[in-house]
């Protein structure tokens, strides 16, 4: 089980998230490794999509910046 769902189980029990919580690491796992959309988590966080998306921007989480970054490890070092 991710972290997504993990979330989402605790949220259909009652538990409510505050954004603030939210964690770049967290928010990297969800979007990049878990694969969910902007929308799906600003629905667990009760926020607008834009509020995902911004704070994403602003840690520099994107697909893009993902495929750089596992392009870049898989170069040997000695080059």
């Amino acid at each position: 089980m991710g972290l997504y769902d993990e979330l989402t189980k605790r949220k259909t029990v009652g538990e409510i998230f505050d954004v603030n919580d939210l964690t770049p690491e967290k928010l990297k796992i969800m979007f990049i490794d878990e694969q969910k959309t902007d929308n799906m988590i600003a629905t667990l966080f009760n926020v607008k999509k834009s509020k995902i998306t911004y704070l994403r921007r602003k840690n520099g989480i994107s697909l893009r910046n993902s495929i750089i970054d596992n392009f870049l490890e898989d170069i040997p070092s000695d080059m």
